[in-house]
């Protein structure tokens, strides 16, 4: 086996592997999203697609929903009334001056982001799964 880089693909593999591991997990698959449930999260996986917070609040995304890296276009943002929450480092931020994902998803997991979801399961967004999307899932 050489060294080589990983593709996208291999690390989505490796994400769903992980989280498989970590939990019993169910798979669904479905023709336009992977849906992983664990224990503490249900993940959807929805390749390349990207959003605006807007519609991210819109009806089609659940309330107790985060969105991470990428899925919406835009920075950090959070919405109290709807339980819903973008981590993102991507765009409308300063790179320099902007914390990764996981470290954003890190810090709000120590300051009680679980508790703003009242005993329930968030749903967590992902378009692409490279290190920093695999580490703040």
């Amino acid at each position: 086996m050489g060294c080589g880089l990983l593709t996208r693909h291999d690390y989505l593999s490796y994400l769903v592997a992980s989280l498989g591991n970590l939990a019993d997990a169910n798979f669904i698959f479905t023709s336009k999203t992977e849906e992983t449930i664990v224990k503490n999260i249900t993940l959807h996986v929805l390749p390349r697609q990207e959003i605006s917070w807007i519609n991210f609040l819109a009806d089609q995304y659940p309330v107790n929903s985060i969105a991470l890296d990428g899925f919406i276009i835009g920075g950090p943002s959070f919405d109290y009334a709807q339980r819903k929450v973008n981590f993102d480092h991507h765009s409308g931020v300063v790179r320099s001056a902007t914390m990764s994902t996981c470290m954003q998803v890190y810090l709000a997991i120590k300051e009680g982001l679980f508790d703003l979801f009242a005993g329930k399961k968030p749903n967590v967004y992902i378009n692409d799964c490279d290190q920093d999307t695999a580490l703040a899932v």
